[in-house]
C-alpha cells in the first residue's frame, strides 16, 4: 500500500510545514486518522534523513579538509 508518510517525513526534515500540511491532509482522505504508529513511522523516517543529511554534509566537509 502506498501512503504519504514518506513524503511527511521528508518534508518535516526540510521544515517545509506547508508541504507537511498538505500530504498529512491526503494520507488522512486516503486511509483514515493518522495513528501512534504511523506517527512514529514519521519521526523515525524524518530522523533516519536528518541523521543521513548530518552524515552526508560531515563526509563532504571532510573531503575539504
Amino acid at each position: 500500500m502506498i501512503t504519504y508518510l514518506g513524503k511527511i517525513a521528508y518534508h518535516l526534515a526540510c521544515g517545509n510545514i506547508e508541504k507537511v500540511d498538505y500530504f498529512f491532509e491526503c494520507q488522512v482522505k486516503a486511509f483514515g486518522p493518522i495513528t501512534g504508529d504511523e506517527m512514529r513511522i514519521i519521526i523515525k523516517r524524518r530522523d533516519d534523513i536528518v541523521r543521513e543529511w548530518e552524515n552526508e554534509m560531515k563526509e563532504f566537509n571532510a573531503h575539504l579538509g
